[in-house]
């Protein structure tokens, strides 16, 4: 899973599996500070892969509010956010990357690969902790690309290019 704080990873090891057996598996957890205090968001999708409902939300995010309170790992107050992982979705997960083999995806590294951190491409393979891209022309003409798992920093699906059907790849 791909963690921007270790606080986030503990809120995880904490929730993951009452949420696993409630039928949700966590996509996403950050932690934000805003002017208005600091916001726990979840992004969690149905285990059966079935579209989240409002009621799924609710559910989890009931649970959420129970384990959190006992186990209390934020020392401050926070607003709860429970949502779907969205058409451009946030891929934390190694399966997430296998899943979306021959989809287009923006990925941004911790460390600069080549002079550089950000890169979008269609996925070619995942495989033993890397995963290959086929770089979009502004990322050097289409040329493959392989990325560590553990120097992701973000990766996100690009649903619009992945699902363009003008030739082009998209993209």
């Amino acid at each position: 899973m791909i963690y921007q704080t270790q606080l986030e990873a503990k809120i995880y090891e904490i929730v993951e599996k009452p949420l696993e057996a409630l039928g949700y598996e966590v996509v996403r957890i950050k932690l934000s500070h805003t002017g208005g205090g600091k916001t726990l968001q979840f992004m969690i999708e149905r285990s059966d892969k079935a579209n989240l409902k409002l009621e799924d939300c609710e559910t989890a995010s009931r649970h959420i509010s129970v384990i959190l309170d006992v186990e209390n790992p934020i020392d401050a107050e926070y607003n709860l956010e429970m949502s779907s992982a969205g058409l451009n979705r946030p891929l934390t997960r190694e399966k997430d990357l296998v899943e979306n083999i021959g989809n287009v995806v923006k990925i941004v590294t911790k460390i600069p690969l080549n002079g550089q951190k950000r890169f979008a491409g269609r996925i070619l393979n995942f495989e033993d902790g890397m995963v290959t891209l086929a770089l979009s022309d502004s990322n050097a003409g289409n040329k493959p690309s392989e990325i560590r798992f553990d120097n992701i920093f973000e990766a996100y699906l690009d649903y619009f290019a992945s699902n363009t059907k003008n030739g082009d790849n998209g993209l």
